[in-house]
């Protein structure tokens, strides 16, 4: 019973040292050293990826800046003529309410109203107030 437990560790043993003292192939040395051949080009073409997503990603920000930068130079130029355009308007209408009145009114203009005050008198029929435009006369 004893001589089967024993046996099976002498065999493990025997297959590690085995895989470890015996001298690799050729064949198996030169594979595991094209497949890290392999992983560096892979390596070498996820950085290369990502470079070109990284430039292409930075692309798109600097023209999205460029567009939002053209759309405000826009807007306000437009803003401009239609404030433009706006008081152009108001001057056509108002130089037209204008000649509107002078059409209606022809000749000469309106007579002022006469001037409203009384004239103050003081002792002696000395004149104390006199309103502008008004004459005194006793």
């Amino acid at each position: 019973m004893r001589t089967r437990p024993l046996s099976l560790s002498a065999a493990i043993a025997a297959l590690l040292i085995a895989g470890f003292a015996l001298p690799e192939s050729a064949d198996a040395r030169g594979g595991s050293r094209r497949n890290y051949a392999d992983e560096m080009r892979q390596d070498d073409l996820r950085k290369e990826r990502e470079e070109e997503r990284d430039r292409r990603r930075q692309e798109q920000i600097e023209h999205h800046e460029e567009t939002q930068r053209r759309w405000q130079e826009h807007q306000a130029q437009r803003q401009d003529r239609y404030l433009n355009h706006r008081e152009r308007q108001l001057d056509k209408v108002l130089d037209y309410g204008d000649g509107l009145e002078r059409q209606r009114a022809p000749g000469p203009a309106p007579a002022k109203p006469a001037p409203k005050g009384t004239c103050i008198y003081g002792e002696g029929d000395k004149i104390l107030y006199q309103p502008k435009g008004v004459v005194c006369s006793k």
